[in-house]
């Protein structure tokens, strides 16, 4: 028996036949397309392994898709890797850094070509892909004070260990010391180390240790005096950035007799956040009036790379070679290998680095 199809409206809309709906479905029709758009429908439907499309160099090559073999271009290529560093999370109480895309990406060009001459390209996330072909040029060179300027890490330890061992009958771990103690603010420290305490008795603490600070007698780091006054002589602009406080700083550079190199100084008592939030860095920078991008910055611990890394700065680390890992472009154990060359007429070069860093004294610029 032959099934009831209507014929008019009304009886296919009041018809409850599952035959029905089936065979008089009305599909739209289907849109002209021109011959380029049929080829980006047929290309767009292919399929394309990991490792196909990391071996096609994504839009150098054709690529053959795993599904029905054809060869065609893909269409969707990734995005570019980040090539400003390790950037913060703002719901983790950090800041992405303020330079703009293309600077970031004249600061540290990305590579994710294999075969150039490079150094090791970072896979990992935390720093960026460092391109030691192509010169970075920078206008201003910052430096962090404890570890870079003079040796100080003794120093506070001690200090550290002292006052924890009198409040709190205990002797600080190597882990809370790399963690809590180096390249991080007073307020963070006694924070960390004392979190049974009232904040009363937190002040009392810290200001017992910026006593000890502010009376230590520091060595300076090998051969960093020459290398502030090669920058000073030839005219670079040249600023302190460090989580010390206005009395040690003095005291320090006077020992040192360089107070009269840094332009700027930016103390624990200039930012809201410390290292290794971004805020003094981007200070810095600001106070210079330069861009990050074209900023050079010596750093000796994690939190401070990572501070000026999530600034859009390019980084060196002094002391430990494994500053790499955090994001630093380089890293050396002191100034010794560091040297200023001419390059030309109105740029000097930094001789001693994997990167080549091309540095604008204020006369050339």
């Amino acid at each position: 028996m032959v099934p009831f199809l209507p014929t008019t409206p009304r009886d296919r809309k009041s018809t409850p036949n599952a035959l029905t709906s089936q065979y008089l479905r009305r599909r739209p029709a289907k849109p002209e397309r021109t011959p380029g758009e049929a080829k980006k429908r047929r290309e767009g439907q292919h399929r394309f392994s990991a490792v196909n499309a990391r071996n096609s160099s994504w839009g150098r090559r054709r690529t053959r898709c795993t599904r029905c073999a054809t060869v065609v271009r893909p269409l969707a290529v990734p995005p570019p890797r980040p090539t400003s560093g390790r950037f913060f999370d703002v719901g983790k109480g950090f800041e992405p850094s303020t330079a703009t895309n293309s600077a970031r990406r004249e600061a540290v060009p990305a590579n994710s070509r294999s075969g150039s001459v490079l150094t090791k390209a970072r896979t990992d996330g935390k720093g960026p892909d460092v391109n030691t072909t192509k010169p970075l040029a920078v206008r201003a060179v910052l430096f962090d004070m404890d570890g870079v300027v003079v040796d100080s890490r003794l120093v506070i330890e001690s200090a550290w260990r002292e006052v924890v061992r009198r409040h709190s009958g205990r002797d600080l771990t190597t882990e809370e010391v790399e963690e809590h103690v180096h390249g991080r603010q007073g307020s963070h420290t006694v924070a960390a180390l004392f979190p049974r305490h009232t904040p009363e008795v937190r002040r009392k603490i810290w200001a017992e240790v910026d006593r000890i600070e502010e009376t230590a007698s520091y060595q300076a780091i090998p051969h960093v005096q020459s290398f502030l006054r090669d920058l000073h002589t030839h005219g670079v602009t040249v600023g302190l950035v460090t989580s010390s406080w206005t009395t040690k700083i003095e005291h320090v550079l006077k020992s040192l007799d360089v107070q009269d190199v840094f332009t700027v100084v930016v103390s624990r008592d200039d930012v809201q956040q410390g290292k290794p939030h971004p805020a003094p860095y981007l200070a810095g920078c600001r106070l210079l009036d330069v861009d990050p991008a074209n900023t050079l910055v010596f750093e000796d611990s994690v939190s401070g790379v990572q501070s000026a890394v999530a600034a859009g700065t390019t980084c060196v680390g002094i002391g430990a070679p494994d500053l790499t890992e955090e994001g630093a472009a380089d890293a050396v154990a002191d100034f010794a290998p560091l040297r200023l060359v001419p390059h030309d007429a109105r740029t000097l070069r930094l001789e001693g680095t994997t990167r080549q860093i091309l540095i604008i004294p204020r006369t050339g610029s």
